[in-house]
C-alpha cells in the first residue's frame, strides 16, 4: 500500500470513528445550563415564596450581585445573599415580600470559567399579572479577543516548553545544551507565565461584563483569585515560575534531577489546563484526565516540531538522521494519543451529528478536525522522508509546524465558545399574548427592519426582514438577536429566531419590564462575515 493510500485510509477511519461515536453518543457536557426553577417561570403564587431555587446541570459559582430580584418598577429588592450547594442555588426571600410581579435576573459562572445568564419571573398575590420571560439561556457575553489571545499565548508557551524538554530528553541529547533549544525553553516559560497573569486579570471583567478599565480592581481580582479558575491558573503560574528558576541556566537539562523536574512540571501544567477548560464543567476526573492528555499530546507533537525545526536551522550542530527518526516515533505516538483523546472530547461536547454544522462550536470543531487531518498527512510524509535523511525532511516539517500552530489557534477559540445546549429550557407556566418597527443599517447598503408586535410586556412576536443593496431579500446564514434594558442592568437576553424564507426571520419574546430596550442584531452572511447593528424600542 502506498503512503498516500495509508494516509487516506487512516483519515477515513478517524472520520468514520468520530462520526459514529457522535451519532451514538449520550448526553454531552457543556457550560452550565438551567434545568428548573422554583417558582416556575411565570408562576402566580398566592403567598410569597420562602426561597427561590435554581437547578443547573452542574456546579456553578456565584458573582457579587450576580443574582438580583427586581420589582414591578425594575428596582432591585433587598434580599439575603444566595448560596450554592453543588448544582443548586438557594436564595432566601424576604419574609415581608409584598404582592406584585418579580423578575429574577441571574448571572453565574460555569465550572469551566465561562459566564452564563438568564432571567425568569413570578408573581405574588391574587390579581397580579405576570408573564414568563421567554429568553433562551446562553453565555452572558462572547469571550472577548483578549481572553482568546491570552489562551492562545498560554498554549503556545506550553508547547514550546514541552517541545524543548521532550526533544532534548527523548530525541537528541545535544539539544540539552543547544542554544536554540534553550531559547525555546526560556521563551516558552516567559510566554506561558505571562499568559497566566493576563488570564487572571482578564477573567474578572469577562465574567462580570465590566469594562476592561476595571482590570486592576482589587475586589474583582480577589473574586477571580478565589475562584476555581483562579486557583488552577495560580497553580500553573507557580509551576512555571519554579521551572523557570531551575531550568533557566543554559545546560540545566544536563542534570538528571532537573530533567525529572522538567518532566513533572510539564505534566503538572498540562493538568492545570483541564481545570480551566470545558472539562472543568462536569468535574469528572476521567474527563479532566482526557483533556490533560490531549493538551500534553499536542504539546509534544507541536512543540517537538518547533524544537526540531529550530535546531535544524542556522549554523552550528544540527540534528542527525537518528534524531529525526527518534522524533518521528515520538510524534507518531503523540498524534495517536491526540486523535484518541480528541475523539473522546468530541463525545463530551456533542450529542448529535447535526451539532457539527448547526452550532458555532461544532463548525469550529469540524474545521479543527480538517486541519489536524492535514497535519497528520504532512506528518506521514515527514516520517517517510526521515528514512531518507535529514535534508529530505526539513521542508515538510516546516509545513507541519504551520498547520499545527493553526490547530493551537483553533483550540484557543474553541475553549471560549459555548458547546451546543443539551437540555430543554426550564419549564414555564403558560399565559395568553400597534406593532413597532425599528430600521437598522447593515454594511454595503443593506438594511434590516425589525417589527415588534405588540410592543408590550404581554408577549410579542418579532419579525426581521433583511434587504440587500438592490432591494431584494438578503439570504443570511445566521441571525442572532439580543435584548438589553440598560437602565435596569438586565440582559443581554437571547431571542431565538428561525428562518422562515430568504431574508425573513421570526421569533417570540416576552419583555419582562416596560422601558426602552436595546435590540442588538448580528447578521452573518454565507461567507461567515458578521455585521452587528442595534436599535431601541419602547416597551409599554
Amino acid at each position: 500500500m502506498t503512503l498516500l493510500r495509508r494516509v487516506a485510509a487512516l483519515l477515513a477511519a478517524l472520520a468514520v470513528l468520530t462520526l459514529a461515536q457522535v451519532v451514538a453518543a449520550g448526553p454531552a457536557t457543556a457550560h452550565a445550563e438551567l434545568v428548573s426553577t422554583n417558582p416556575l417561570n411565570g408562576a402566580q403564587l398566592a403567598d410569597a415564596p420562602g426561597e427561590v431555587v435554581l437547578e443547573f446541570t452542574e456546579s456553578v459559582a456565584l458573582l457579587d450581585d450576580g443574582i438580583r430580584l427586581l420589582g414591578a418598577g425594575g428596582d432591585a429588592v433587598p434580599t439575603p445573599a444566595p448560596v450554592t450547594d453543588g448544582s443548586t442555588v438557594r436564595w432566601a426571600m424576604p419574609r415581608d415580600l409584598p404582592d406584585g410581579a418579580y423578575v429574577v435576573s441571574w448571572r453565574v459562572v460555569s465550572g469551566d470559567s465561562h459566564p452564563v445568564t438568564g432571567a425568569f419571573s413570578f408573581g405574588v398575590g391574587e390579581g397580579v399579572t405576570v408573564n414568563p420571560v421567554e429568553a433562551e439561556q446562553g453565555p452572558a457575553v462572547d469571550a472577548p479577543v483578549q481572553v482568546v489571545a491570552a489562551r492562545f499565548v498560554g498554549y503556545l508557551g506550553f508547547v514550546l516548553v514541552t517541545g524543548a524538554v521532550v526533544f532534548a530528553l527523548c530525541c537528541w541529547r545535544p539539544a540539552r545544551r543547544h542554544p536554540r533549544t534553550h531559547v525555546l525553553l526560556r521563551t516558552g516559560l516567559v510566554l506561558a507565565a505571562t499568559a497566566a497573569v493576563l488570564a487572571l486579570l482578564f477573567q474578572g471583567p469577562y465574567v462580570t461584563a465590566r469594562p476592561l478599565s476595571d482590570l486592576f480592581d482589587r475586589a474583582l481580582l480577589s473574586e477571580t483569585t478565589h475562584s476555581s479558575f483562579g486557583a488552577w491558573t495560580q497553580v500553573r503560574l507557580f509551576i512555571l515560575l519554579a521551572m523557570g528558576a531551575i531550568l533557566w541556566p543554559r545546560g540545566a537539562l544536563e542534570n538528571k534531577v532537573n530533567r525529572w523536574i522538567a518532566v513533572t512540571g510539564v505534566a503538572g501544567v498540562a493538568i492545570t489546563f483541564s481545570g480551566t477548560a470545558h472539562a472543568a464543567a462536569s468535574g469528572a476526573v476521567t474527563e479532566r484526565a482526557v483533556d490533560a492528555a490531549h493538551v500534553l499530546a499536542a504539546g509534544i507533537w507541536v512543540g517537538g516540531l518547533v524544537a526540531l525545526t529550530a535546531a535544524a536551522s542556522g549554523r552550528g550542530e544540527k540534528p542527525d538522521t537518528h534524531a529525526i527518526r527518534a522524533f518521528s516515533r515520538v510524534a507518531l505516538l503523540s498524534v495517536l494519543l491526540l486523535v484518541a483523546t480528541g475523539t473522546v472530547n468530541s463525545l463530551y461536547r456533542l450529542d448529535a451529528l447535526d451539532s457539527l454544522w448547526r452550532s458555532d462550536y461544532g463548525r469550529l470543531l469540524a474545521v479543527k478536525i480538517l486541519v489536524v487531518g492535514t497535519a497528520v498527512a504532512v506528518a506521514a510524509v515527514s516520517r517517510r522522508r526521515a528514512r531518507q535523511g535529514a535534508d529530505q525532511v526539513r521542508g515538510s516539517v516546516r509545513v507541519e509546524v504551520v498547520t499545527t500552530v493553526l490547530v493551537l489557534a483553533l483550540t484557543a477559540v474553541l475553549a471560549t465558545v459555548t458547546p451546543p445546549a443539551t437540555t430543554d429550557p426550564a419549564p414555564a407556566e403558560s399565559t395568553a399574548t400597534g406593532p413597532v418597527s425599528v430600521d437598522m443599517d447593515l454594511a454595503a447598503g443593506a438594511s434590516a427592519q425589525l417589527e415588534v408586535d405588540p410592543a408590550t410586556v404581554a408577549g410579542s412576536r418579532l419579525a426581521v426582514e433583511l434587504v440587500d443593496s438592490e432591494g431584494g431579500p438578503l439570504d443570511a446564514r445566521q441571525v442572532r438577536l439580543t435584548a438589553t434594558l440598560p437602565e435596569e442592568g438586565i440582559g443581554p437576553l437571547d431571542i431565538t429566531l428561525g428562518g422562515a424564507a430568504p431574508g425573513h426571520w421570526h421569533g417570540a419574546f416576552t419583555f419582562p419590564y416596560a422601558g426602552e430596550w436595546r435590540l442588538t442584531l448580528t447578521v452573518e452572511d454565507r461567507r461567515q462575515a458578521a455585521v452587528v447593528t442595534s436599535g431601541t424600542v419602547d416597551i409599554r
